[in-house]
């Protein structure tokens, strides 16, 4: 299957591409986003994450390993993770799924252990915690799936077990 590019399509014209990173460097604070090797390279990434440092990970444990390292350098600077595991559990599983809440579980007991370690060492930090969506149950057999009616607007991201 192309990707975005290869099908005639420029990933700028589908997607917003915010100056927010930019900005940032602008004014002396440093970018770093953490994400998973097979999506932060993506077509929908390079177009909207202009002037951000990628971090490529292959989980939430490995991002902040990543991130603890970024902070030791004690530098003004803005951090994202995308945490991967998550969103796949919900999409795979479905939000009211026990493997969701266990994701969940998993993640935030890591995070609040990292909490415990780094807060002693980040100094003036904000930590802020978002999602970019929510979930909500569906029904498969009456939900429209773009990528199969469209399949040449969309990159098929690595398959991977969760």
């Amino acid at each position: 299957m192309p990707a975005t590019g290869e099908a005639g399509v420029d990933p700028q014209s589908l997607f917003y591409a915010s100056k927010h990173y930019q900005r940032l460097r602008e004014n002396n604070i440093a970018v770093h986003l953490y994400m998973d090797g097979g999506y932060a390279h993506s077509p929908f990434n390079r177009a909207t994450m202009p002037g951000a440092d990628v971090h490529v990970n292959s989980s939430f444990d490995e991002a902040l390993v990543q991130l603890n390292g970024q902070l030791a350098r004690q530098e003004r600077a803005y951090h994202f993770i995308y945490v991967f595991s998550v969103d796949v559990a919900s999409h795979h599983y479905g939000p009211g799924s026990p493997e969701f809440a266990a994701e969940l579980e998993r993640v935030f007991g890591e995070l609040d252990r990292w909490y415990q370690h780094a807060v002693k060492s980040a100094g003036n930090t904000l930590i802020l915690l978002f999602a970019d969506h929510g979930a909500v149950e569906m029904d498969p057999a009456s939900t429209v799936y773009l990528d199969k009616e469209l399949p040449d607007l969309f990159v098929q991201g690595p398959k991977k077990e969760f």
